[in-house]
């Protein structure tokens, strides 16, 4: 192979790694507004980002593989990149991302509860306390005007 064909392979080889990385952020994505079911307005705002940041990676990624120059192999690349990625890692790693956000989520439910926990013990006992005064609070007028009488 000549230099240039095999240059042209080698690119083609990154940017089917950049179509793999690709479909890795969409899947994170994916499972991120999953967990978080944003409204309307969130929505627009997470997919700006998305778009952007998919653009910056695209931009690096062309610039490091063969200075941005647009050829038609450099979409091919991304297209089988994602494509490979869909049909061989998506449904496994999204269930990985899935099995670490719930443990995730568990971990911080149960550290939450660890902190709320006394703060709940705390309330309760004043609760009790405040109901004993006012209960002594009130005998006390009710004695009192017993007595003036």
């Amino acid at each position: 192979m000549s230099n240039l064909v095999l240059e042209q392979f080698y690119i083609l080889i990154k940017l089917i790694i950049g179509g793999i990385i690709l479909g890795l952020i969409y899947d994170l994505y994916r499972v991120f507004r999953y967990y978080l079911k944003p409204k309307k307005i969130a929505t627009m705002i997470e997919d700006t980002i998305f778009f952007i940041l998919i653009s910056i990676i695209v931009l690096f990624l062309l610039f490091y593989t063969n200075s941005a120059e647009l050829r038609w192999y450099v979409f091919l690349g991304f297209l089988v990149g994602s494509i490979l990625y869909k049909i061989i890692f998506s449904k496994y790693i999204i269930k990985i991302l899935i099995f670490i956000m719930n443990k995730i989520i568990k971990v911080f439910k149960k550290t939450l509860d660890t902190i709320i926990s006394p703060i709940k013990i705390l309330i309760n006992i004043i609760k009790i306390l405040l109901k004993k005064i006012l209960k002594w609070i009130k005998k006390g007028y009710k004695d009192n005007d017993k007595r003036k009488k």
